[in-house]
């Protein structure tokens, strides 16, 4: 009787054991996803847009260097963030003249403003940045484009009065009149080099999203900095319009600690072009499957290991929108720029972002694109990629080496 009561407890410790064992590796508390991960990632605003504004930018692609973008650059240049900082670009004339002009007024209060607020965070530089694009000059008023909404209690719109003073007592207007020609240059090197009009037609060819413009504004003297886009669409009239946030070409020079060729430098640079157009094709597609993608990437860990982009849509938005350059550019770069820009570009992913499943993914999406049927667009392999990845999200104990000997 006490043979058979300890033989029965045996067992139910093995088994306890071997349970403990399989919770080890199986770790099912790790696929798992909240509500918040169902919600659909807009970056899409509806305004009341003005009838001139339509009939002059529909159809159009604007690249510019706005007065006020410029002047947020030249000022944060000024100050100790921007000295000491990659955030802005120093190998250049135009860098030199920027600080033999405007030395005089590194004191200002609004240089050391902008400087402490970037020392306490990179990462303000977008509540800085996003807001002095939405602005214009009339004569040497800084007035608000009303064709934009955004929140008005931003640090730019806050500190107006600070911007505004500077303007005046450095005679920023008249530096930026006398660098019309630098500037337009810089402007047409950027549509030259960026393949812009071939990025539209392909996406709009790929996905089912339309946009009837695009704005894209850059400074020379942006260097390292946070890319982002945002989407206007009108609700008085049939029109929508992207607004983009990138890197001029020239500052990829300091990109790999400069160890990059032209060529290469330009494959990064429509590389982070095109990943911040396409995240307005890719994030209304994304919308439509998230409850097959939570599930498909719920084991979130393995695809991202960075503290950024903390949720599932935008976890996938950031593989997928990179992922479909991969595509275009297998398209439409030479072979070898191909090759090179790709290994770049899962260099950048996977050791720079910590997505660490994106080389997998990049190479699944596009050998899916190469075998699609003819009438299919890249959108219609959504649910292909996500059942591959509802596959490749689980994790396996690894028992073949063991079996082999």
């Amino acid at each position: 009787m006490v043979f058979k009561i300890r033989k029965n407890w045996f067992w139910i410790v093995v088994l306890f054991v071997l349970s403990l064992i399989i919770l080890f590796f199986w770790q099912p508390w790790k696929y798992t996803y909240s509500t918040s991960d169902l919600k659909a990632v807009s970056i899409v605003s509806a305004v009341e847009m003005k009838k001139e504004h339509i009939e002059e930018y529909r159809g159009e692609v604007r690249v510019e260097i706005p007065k006020a973008y410029e002047l947020l650059h030249v000022i944060i240049s000024l100050g100790e963030y921007g000295q000491r900082s990659n955030m802005i670009y120093k190998d250049t004339d135009y860098y030199q003249e920027v600080q033999k002009h405007f030395k005089e007024y590194k004191s200002h209060p609004i240089v050391k403003k902008l400087s402490d607020s970037l020392t306490k965070s990179r990462s303000n530089y977008n509540k800085w940045k996003n807001y002095s694009a939405y602005y214009y000059f009339e004569a040497d008023k800084l007035r608000v484009n009303s064709n934009y909404s955004f929140y008005s209690e931003n640090n730019f719109s806050m500190n107006h009065h600070l911007f505004l003073d500077f303007v005046e007592k450095s005679n920023f207007l008249d530096f930026y009149k006398q660098h019309q020609n630098y500037y337009q240059s810089q402007i047409s090197q950027f549509k030259k080099k960026s393949m812009l009009n071939q990025i539209w037609s392909w996406l709009e060819m790929n996905f089912s999203a339309e946009y009837d413009s695009h704005r894209i504004v850059f400074s020379p003297l942006a260097g390292s900095t946070p890319h982002n886009t945002f989407a206007f669409k009108a609700k008085n009239y049939d029109y929508q319009e992207t607004f983009i946030f990138v890197q001029g070409l020239d500052s990829y020079s300091q990109s790999f600690n400069g160890g990059l060729s032209e060529e290469e430098k330009r494959g990064l640079f429509i590389s982070n072009l095109f990943t911040e157009i396409d995240h307005n094709y890719v994030n209304p597609a994304t919308n439509n499957y998230l409850s097959e993608i939570a599930p498909a990437f719920s084991n979130l860990k393995k695809w991202n290991q960075q503290h950024g982009y903390s949720s599932i849509p935008m976890t996938f938005n950031e593989y997928m929108t990179w992922a479909t350059f991969t595509v275009f550019a297998a398209e439409n770069f030479k072979k070898e720029l191909f090759k090179e820009t790709r290994k770049i570009q899962e260099l950048i992913m996977i050791e720079g972002r910590q997505f660490k499943e994106f080389k997998a993914f990049n190479q699944k999406l596009l050998q899916l694109y190469k075998d699609k049927e003819s009438d299919q667009k890249l959108v219609d392999l959504y649910p292909e990629i996500i059942e591959w990845a509802a596959e490749h999200n689980k994790d396996y104990l690894d028992l073949s080496a063991l079996i082999k000997n």
